[in-house]
């Protein structure tokens, strides 16, 4: 999925895009971690989400909860609905403890003699 990172004066905007060979696209801007836009592209027509919540919540943590909630209406009788929870301390151990195995078992194999130096 591409994503683009600009960085202004008073805003970082991030861009990402997700188009593969499935009918269905998606894409949105996010300024300053808010939700701008989110499209659904489906077989070639555009629906445009309308964003019920996105805040981020003291709960305690170090870093807090982020809840973003939106919706695509896509005729008048279907709409999508997508809720996304964060928990930024919870998610950033979780990548930590992921790197740190990975790097382990990288380590264990090329102790092994299952990969050379130029393979990682």
């Amino acid at each position: 999925m591409p994503i683009t990172l600009t960085k202004k004066t008073d805003a970082i905007i991030v861009t990402w895009k997700e188009y593969d060979a499935s009918p269905i696209k998606d894409s949105g801007i996010e300024v300053n971690d808010k939700g701008v836009e989110h499209y659904l592209i489906i077989s070639g027509q555009k629906f445009k989400s309308v964003v019920t919540e996105d805040s981020l919540y003291n709960n305690g943590s170090r870093l807090g909860e982020k809840i973003q909630s939106e919706y695509f209406n896509i005729n008048p009788s279907l709409t999508i609905s997508a809720v996304e929870e964060l928990q930024w301390d919870k998610s950033i151990q979780s990548s930590q403890t992921q790197l740190s195995n990975l790097a382990n078992e990288a380590r264990e194999e090329y102790r092994k003699g299952k990969t050379q130096e130029k393979d990682w």
